[in-house]
């Protein structure tokens, strides 16, 4: 099999992999690649070693069937290790005439209740 048709068999493998296993998988189409290709290797040494079948031309089912249990094996160990972080919720502030407006009505009522403003007193004798 040559260079191109290994990385091609790496990415649909690690495409089924990531299908097949339920949640969400961080990563994107390298990582799934990367993960694919060493998901090959590992499922063509296993085979080699386990069952004494190796990885063949591009369409045998036995080249797929090795690849896509590799990349599995590499998937469960990658999502063991690898946590997504938490999503954050971002509070945005608000804009700048609110904010004016919000530092503007709340100063008011405080001026106007606050302030110690005396009668004018009328005079006597006018």
């Amino acid at each position: 099999m040559s260079f191109l048709g290994f990385l091609l068999l790496g990415l649909i493998a690690g495409a089924i992999a990531k299908a097949i296993l339920p949640g969400r998988q961080g990563g994107g189409w390298f990582i799934t690649l990367l993960l694919g290709v060493i998901g090959a290797f590992l499922g063509g040494w296993l085979g080699g070693l386990l069952f004494n079948v190796r990885l063949g031309e591009f369409f045998s089912l036995t080249t797929w069937v090795l690849a896509i249990v590799g990349s599995l094996i590499v998937l469960l160990i990658y999502g063991g290790n690898h946590e997504s972080p938490p999503r954050q919720v971002v509070i945005r502030p608000p804009d700048r005439f609110n904010r004016f407006l919000s530092v503007a009505l709340n100063w008011v009522p405080r001026f106007w209740c606050c302030r110690s403003v005396e009668a004018p007193t009328p005079k006597r004798g006018d």
